[in-house]
């Protein structure tokens, strides 16, 4: 599962939308399941900061390899500054984007290797309950 995160004005969701989910899980579930969470941002004292209060919450967790934290190097992201509008968008939008489109290519490169089915998830104020199942058939070869 890959958990896409940028830094809220207002409150985050994050450990909400994680003890939801890791609380859904079984125990084989929890054994055969990866959470990676993604800081999309740059500034190193708030992904430090996001970083460490996730290990203080969920050391088990980050322990087993259940859950995993990482965030882009600075230099991965272009020069947002030159970007043309598109779509009739502002600037603004276009950048926001561009971004969010960047965030989850480098989420789902990394979580590319970590298992065979990808589920990707908004830190939202409600994640409804469910439990990701097996497909009842196997994966192709």
């Amino acid at each position: 599962m890959g958990i896409p995160s940028v830094r809220r004005e207002v409150h985050s969701y994050l450990t909400d939308t994680l003890h939801s989910l890791i609380s859904e899980l079984s125990p084989q579930e929890q054994e055969d399941s990866v959470i990676v969470v993604l800081i999309a941002e740059t500034d190193p004292q708030y992904i430090l900061a996001v970083t460490e209060n996730i290990k203080a919450l969920f050391p088990t967790e980050v322990r087993s390899g259940l859950l995993e934290v990482i965030s882009p190097s600075p230099h991965f992201y272009p020069d947002f500054s030159r970007l043309r509008e598109s779509f009739g968008d502002p600037k603004e939008r276009v950048r926001w984007r561009t971004k969010q489109n960047l965030d989850y290519c480098f989420l789902m490169m990394y979580a590319q290797s970590k298992g065979i089915y990808y589920v990707q998830v908004s830190p939202d104020p409600t994640v409804p309950s469910w439990q990701p199942r097996p497909a009842s058939h196997p994966p192709p070869a």
